[in-house]
């Protein structure tokens, strides 16, 4: 984790320096405008990450709802429209991101090559950031980095199992499927993750769900107590 942050942090200030020395030579006391831009350009980074997301999820079916903070971390909750081949989607949906951001990160170094483009290069220090954060393998406070999901679901790793269970799942009951009316091996028959895993506890949850559907009182009394605990994670 800390890596990734640092390889994030030094791929920032490089670029700001180096672009800060090309506009400096192409517009002199106009750049101050441009370090000004620059410093805008961050939640405009962020938010083009976000809408990344929204339109790939988009194009493979996926409804990609962006959490957009300003000045903090950002993220997506995702909503299948399908329970039809959700990993690859969400692979797809995940690439979404760091796919914009490396756009205006080439857009930065063309202002940097081209002089004539100068200006473009504003967007790369928070471009550039936003790439090597979000592209590495980590898991923050606020969630897993894209690298690190990218990983995890074309690895097919227990993680990403139980989150296309949980995904597949509530795309079946956004169809009008009621809870009960679910596969019990889809929520009862997955992989054993960390109990910290959003997807184990959307899946615990939903777990309760269909115990209490179902009249399974003991089973529903067992996961509420569980519920109980993990509710430190939330």
């Amino acid at each position: 984790m800390k890596r990734v942050y640092a390889g994030a942090i030094v791929s920032a200030v490089v670029s700001a320096l180096w672009a800060g020395a090309v506009l400096w030579f192409k517009y002199r006391f106009l750049a101050f405008a441009c370090y000004g831009a620059m410093i805008v350009a961050f939640p405009f980074a962020s938010l083009a990450h976000e809408l990344g997301h929204m339109l790939f999820g988009a194009v493979s079916g996926i409804k990609a709802v962006p959490e957009f903070s300003l000045f903090g971390p950002s993220s997506c909750k995702l909503v299948p429209r399908t329970d039809k081949n959700l990993r690859m989607r969400v692979l797809f949906t995940a690439f979404g991101g760091i796919s914009v951001n490396f756009v205006f990160c080439i857009a930065g170094a063309l202002g940097l090559l081209v002089t004539e483009a100068a200006f473009l290069s504003v967007f790369l220090p928070a471009s550039s950031y936003l790439f090597w954060l979000n592209a590495g393998q980590a898991e923050f406070s606020d969630g897993k980095t894209d690298g690190l999901v990218i990983s995890e679901f074309y690895n097919n790793d227990d993680s990403a199992k139980v989150a296309v269970a949980v995904l597949t799942a509530q795309a079946k009951m956004l169809k009008g499927a009621r809870v009960e009316e679910l596969d019990r091996n889809l929520l009862f028959g997955q992989p054993v993750i960390r109990e910290d895993d959003p997807a184990f506890i959307a899946l615990t949850q939903l777990k309760r769900d269909y115990c209490s559907a179902v009249g399974d009182a003991e089973g529903e009394k067992a996961l509420n107590e569980r519920i109980e605990q993990l509710k430190e994670y939330l």
